[in-house]
């Protein structure tokens, strides 16, 4: 998963939309990696995936952070040499943020005082992306250590600061007449903000007057008062009880339920799921009460600019058609059929007499591949990528070397769990988080967060700082063309029919929880927006009826392909990612929009590849979403994308079929 920049967090002022951040969001802690339950679109990675909350590793055999040679670790330092320097920057912005309230009633007077309001907020808002970066990127080292989480929460404050003093600047604009911003839309000196003045045109009935903006933007923290209880309280506060695992009680814990929920033994499952189930349960009604505050704050905050609903608000800042999500939710239901295969295969693998809940995770093969060594993965990653050409290699291989200081290789006490891409400094490079374990899924994992970094790497080096980022419709898509080109890869080197089969399954699981499920999870998360927009409140009966109705629909409890007790009705209090309003879609069109162009750039020759280079990877935030993919080659309205993907899903599927088939035959005795 790549950290966006300001993202996710309710913030009404619209000069969030010129600094990148799709349209009035901010960045708070970004949902965390966990391609079974919490998202992530990391195609072979659901069999183990990390923990959908975020926190620290466990001590044990996990070395303190000290002993890691430097080489292995990413360098903060490049940002600020020390938290002098970092203090520095915080002073640096009050000043900036006077200054940018200087310009206030005067925007008026000509295309220079725009670009120097302009010019002053962006100068801000990079120094904050600093300030930010570094304090999560200290903090996740090791979560022990609490002065960074304090520094972390000064960011916050700031980043409400920042949406106060800039709350006046579109509604200032729009109140000018119109040829007069349309003139400023296509003047020189105004050209890195052209796309947020002519975006500002097109939304202007949603932008309201500059104290409204204003007030809006100083209830921040109120409005995600929901998000924040809900970490704290599941985070570090939720009871679990103990379980006994191989004759010892264990503690459990989001971690540990991760951990355990892939075991080989289905006894130790059921019991760890029954555990961590009934918790929850006890607790429901208090997590509907957060889920329920959550949701409103994001009703109020649409209906406050003047949406029909939630959802209608996030595509529209977006500037995507409500057709995206309709086509994916219509494309998904129509390959149930084909998922309702792949979980028989799953049932046959696993070798029990009915396919139940708690045997989604664990492996199906019951093998987890061969071992790749750190060298040879990287070397794998290389070749698999040879068809992006030599211009997307160099920085790759820059960015991919020992010392290099953009990646974070292994696991430490206290380092915070799972992977990320952090978009970094704009002015130097990406950053990436691992936990690096050696086998294909972390190899993958690799290539994912890596595919990330690029995507940062090229819109930084090609656009305007106020035009580098992009929204997260596109954030999954070149991380999972990296994992896509790297299964072909290696599936085209291996004949073994056991590894293939490891590695087709690992493929099959991560189709199975980015696409699947969280089509599954949006679909959900749009009957969740429905109640609340018809004036009613979420309680836990109406959320757990809502989510075993989708979750039996989804994984054919009606056909008999998968018994669902009643007691998983309540994981949508597990999903942080329902806090984030329309969200989750985005890694199912991710990985979609991802294979095709893969397969666009491994039969298209260097034309598909430059496309997919120049208009994606480089185009960061200079045009509109669809009309960036469209140029790379994928138009994500239309059906095509959606069976495209389906298709290499069923031709995945039927070869693993054929490879159980012929391991049966096998094992057959001869008469």
């Amino acid at each position: 998963m790549r950290s966006k920049k300001f993202r996710n967090v309710l913030i009404s002022a619209p000069i969030a939309v010129l600094l990148g951040c799709g349209g009035g969001q901010t960045k708070q802690d970004c949902p965390p990696c966990d391609c079974g339950d919490g998202g992530g679109a990391t195609v072979a990675a659901a069999a183990s995936a990390p923990a959908a909350v975020e926190g620290e590793q466990k001590a044990g055999d996990i070395p303190e952070r000290s002993t890691i040679e430097g080489k292995y670790k990413w360098t903060p330092e490049e940002i600020y040499a020390d938290e002098a320097a970092w203090n520095a920057d915080v002073k640096k912005i009050e000043e900036l943020l006077k200054k940018a309230a200087t310009f206030k009633g005067k925007l008026g007077k000509g295309a220079k005082t725009v670009k120097d309001c302009l010019d002053t907020l962006d100068e801000a808002y990079y120094t904050l992306e600093k300030l930010w970066v570094y304090a999560h990127m200290k903090r996740d080292e090791d979560t022990r250590v609490d002065k960074y989480g304090a520094m972390t929460g000064k960011c916050q404050t700031l980043e409400g600061e920042f949406g106060k003093v800039g709350a006046f600047v579109d509604p200032e604009l729009l109140a000018l007449p119109k040829r007069k911003l349309q003139g400023y839309a296509k003047h020189k000196l105004l050209e890195d903000y052209d796309r947020h003045i002519s975006e500002l045109i097109r939304r202007r009935e949603h932008i309201l007057d500059p104290d409204s903006e204003a007030l809006l933007a100083s209830m921040t923290p109120i409005a995600w008062s929901g998000m924040t209880i809900y970490r704290a309280f599941t985070g570090a506060e939720l009871p679990f009880d103990k379980v006994v695992i191989d004759g010892q009680p264990v503690q459990l814990s989001q971690q540990r339920y991760v951990q355990y929920r892939v075991h080989s033994d289905r006894d130790v499952r059921r019991r760890v799921f029954e555990s961590f189930w009934n918790t929850y349960q006890s607790f429901q009604k208090s997590c509907a009460a957060m889920l329920n505050a959550q949701t409103q704050a994001h009703v109020s905050y649409a209906k406050a600019h003047k949406y029909d609903s939630a959802i209608a608000a996030k595509f529209d800042k977006d500037d995507l058609p409500l057709e995206v999500f309709e086509t994916l939710v219509k494309s998904i239901h129509e390959g149930l059929p084909t998922f309702h295969r792949y979980l028989k295969l799953r049932k046959q693998l696993l070798g029990v007499d009915e396919l139940e809940y708690l045997d989604i995770y664990p492996p199906m093969t019951g093998k987890s591949g061969a071992e790749y060594k750190l060298a040879d993965a990287k070397k794998l990653i290389v070749e698999a990528l040879a068809p992006l050409g030599e211009e997307y290699l160099k920085p790759f291989n820059e960015g991919l070397k020992e010392g290099s200081g953009w990646v974070d290789y292994w696991p430490n006490a206290g380092k915070r769990s799972g992977a990320y891409c952090t978009s970094g400094d704009y002015k130097q490079h990406p950053y990436v988080l691992l936990n690096h374990a050696e086998d294909y899924n972390g190899m993958s994992t690799v290539a994912h967060e890596m595919g990330h970094a690029m995507h940062s790497y090229f819109s930084n080096r090609n656009q305007p700082h106020p035009k580098a980022d992009y929204v997260t419709f596109l954030a999954e898509i070149a991380s999972t063309v990296n994992e896509t080109l790297l299964v072909e890869h290696v599936l085209g080197r291996l004949e073994d029919p056991e590894e293939r089969l490891a590695v087709i399954g690992e493929y099959l699981e991560g189709f199975r929880g980015t696409v699947f499920r969280q089509t599954m999870f949006a679909a959900f998360e749009e009957k969740v927006f429905k109640h609340v927009e018809q004036g009613e409140t979420l309680t836990a009966d109406v959320l757990s009826k809502d989510y075993l109705e989708i979750l039996k629909q989804f994984h054919g409890a009606d056909q008999g392909v998968m018994k669902l007790d009643e007691l998983y009705s309540v994981e949508w209090a597990y999903i942080p990612h329902f806090y984030y309003d329309h969200y989750v879609f985005t890694y199912a069109t991710g990985l979609i929009a991802a294979t095709a162009l893969a397969e666009k750039i491994r039969t298209g020759g260097p034309a598909a590849r430059d496309a997919y280079i120049n208009s994606l990877l480089k185009g960061g935030g200079s045009k509109g979403p669809l009309e960036l993919l469209k140029g790379a080659g994928v138009d994500m309205t239309k059906p095509e994308p959606y069976k495209a993907a389906l298709a290499v899903f069923e031709r995945r599927l039927d070869e693993a079929e054929k490879l159980v088939a012929a391991r049966k035959a096998a094992d057959k005795p001869q008469e």
